[in-house]
Order: structure tokens, then C-alpha cells, then sequence
């Protein structure tokens, strides 16, 4: 009796605060239906793969068919199978777009062509050939001929700039400058020749001639000489007045200048032939230096 009376209590108590339940423990799967679950994921993940891939939707298909898991062998080659399908018609379409846009290059690039566009006509030209390598051929000559066009013409755009640079260079010659002290420099005259008196130049060296002014931008008295004169080329290569100065008219005589006054003359200089020179002139008195050029 009072074994029952027990019994009754407990299942009181287990009512009362909902526990003593007993759950049964959740059945692992078996092997066979693991396999059978894994065959029906793949079956359905490549009848969407298909699908994509029917629908033209190549780039679906090929992201389907790249994260399989093992699947049966059978399956897992149909997937695969799949997945090389869908690679190559992606590389396909791409072929065709790019041999599509080299076609249009090409049309562009003879459009320039006759229309003397070089630059254009050069960069449509190789854009097409790096697109679809097999226009080559078809274009390699209008090519070279735009290549060359191109090139003549950056040349002789190159050869004005270095034209009008240089006139602007003569255009200042008589323009006085000064660098430090009392002195200012300006050159009314330039001359290029082969010979001065007896004397005739050889190879690509030659006579420069320049009629030199200086003038004293001080209080005091400056005295300007030739022996103060040097020129120089571009690459810094300098010289002093040739000898042959001396035999001129009218060459720059040693002179002592008052405030404000100035002073002209003619100097000769041999040394290798170039578009611009640099005349200097530094005496205890100032510096300056003059730019010439012959356009």
C-alpha cells in the first residue's frame, strides 16, 4: 500500500514541474540513406545545371556545376561533363564578342586611315590585332604605313616646336640681361660661317659671329673687354674669342664704360655647329650671359 502511495507522488511531481519526460534519441542515418540523400542533392543541383544551360545561362550552369560534392561516380561525371560544357561556351561567347569588337576596331581604324588620322588609326590599328590576333594579317600593312605616317608627322610637329623656340630665343637676343653687378648683355647680330680671314673651318665646327653689347647699369666706371666673352654649346662645351676676332673692323674693343653707357663690337668664336649658343660675359665689374640662336 504504501508502495502505491510513492508511485502516485512521483508522477504527482512529474506533472507538476514537466520533467521526468524521457525523449528517445535521434537515430543516426545510415550509410545507405547518407548516399541515397547525397544522390538526390546531386540529381537535382544537375537537373538545374541543365536548365541554365539549355536557357543559355552559361555562367549559372558553370557556377552549379563547380562546388559539387561526391556524388555517386556516374553522377559525378555527368556533373563534371556538364562543367566542361559550360566552360567551353562561356570561351566561346567571349571569342565571338572579342572577335565582334576587333571587327569594329578595324572598321574604325580604316576610318582614320582615310581620314589621315594616324594616332587613331595606329591605336585601332593594334587594339584590333591584340583583340582578334587573326586580323593581322588583313591590317599588318595599312599599319606599318599609319606607323610611319605617325612617326613623320611627330617629327616635323616636333621639328616646329624646336623652330619656334628658337626664334623666340632670337626674337630676345637684344633684350639686355643682367646676372650680378653693373653689366647687362644683349647681342644685336649673329652670323654662322665656314671661314673668317684665312682661316676656314673644318668638319661640323664653325665661325660664330656675334656683335655683342654691353652696357653699365652702375654709378661707377665698368670697363668691358673682350677677353671678359666666352660661348658655349648645349652640351657646355666653351671657348674664348678666336684670334681671328682681331682681324675684323669692328671687333669689341676694351673700353671703360660710364654709368648708363655702353659699348659694341663684334666677336668671332670657333667651335662645333649647333642651333643655340650661350654667350657669357664675367669681369669684376657683373656677369650676365645671353642666349643666341639661329632659327
Amino acid at each position: 500500500m504504501r508502495g502505491s502511495r510513492w508511485a502516485v507522488l512521483v508522477v504527482a511531481a512529474c506533472v507538476v514541474v514537466g520533467g521526468c519526460t524521457h525523449r528517445p534519441a535521434e537515430r543516426q542515418a545510415t550509410p545507405e540513406e547518407v548516399a541515397q540523400r547525397s544522390e538526390e542533392h546531386g540529381r537535382r543541383l544537375l537537373a538545374e545545371a541543365e536548365q541554365a544551360f539549355d536557357n543559355e545561362d552559361y555562367e549559372r550552369a558553370l557556377r552549379l556545376t563547380s562546388a559539387w560534392k561526391p556524388f555517386p561516380e556516374d553522377l559525378s561525371a555527368s556533373i563534371q561533363d556538364l562543367h566542361t560544357q559550360a566552360w567551353a561556351k562561356i570561351e566561346e561567347e567571349e571569342a565571338r564578342e572579342r572577335r565582334e569588337r576587333a571587327r569594329a576596331a578595324v572598321d574604325e581604324a580604316h576610318q582614320a586611315f582615310d581620314r589621315r588620322n594616324w594616332a587613331a588609326a595606329v591605336a585601332r590599328y593594334q587594339e584590333a590585332t591584340r583583340l582578334d590576333p587573326e586580323v593581322k594579317a588583313e591590317v599588318n600593312a595599312r599599319l606599318q604605313q599609319a606607323q610611319a605616317s605617325l612617326e613623320r608627322e611627330r617629327e616635323r610637329a616636333e621639328r616646329e616646336r624646336e623652330r619656334e623656340r628658337l626664334q623666340e630665343i632670337a626674337a630676345a637676343m637684344n633684350r639686355y640681361e643682367t646676372e650680378s653687378g653693373s653689366v647687362a648683355l644683349a647681342v644685336a647680330e649673329v652670323r654662322m660661317t665656314t671661314t673668317a680671314g684665312q682661316y676656314r673651318a673644318t668638319g661640323s665646327w664653325r665661325f660664330v659671329r656675334v656683335d655683342a653689347v654691353v652696357r653699365n647699369t652702375g654709378t661707377g666706371i665698368v670697363h668691358a673687354n673682350p677677353h671678359d666673352f666666352t660661348l658655349s654649346t648645349p652640351d657646355g662645351y666653351t671657348v674664348s674669342p678666336d684670334k681671328g676676332t682681331y682681324s675684323l673692323g669692328n671687333y669689341f674693343n676694351a673700353v671703360d664704360l660710364r654709368p648708363d653707357g655702353r659699348t659694341s663690337g663684334w666677336l668671332i668664336f670657333y667651335l662645333p655647329q649647333h642651333k643655340e649658343y650661350t654667350l657669357h660675359y664675367q669681369s669684376l665689374s657683373g656677369r650676365a650671359s645671353k642666349r643666341i640662336a639661329f632659327p
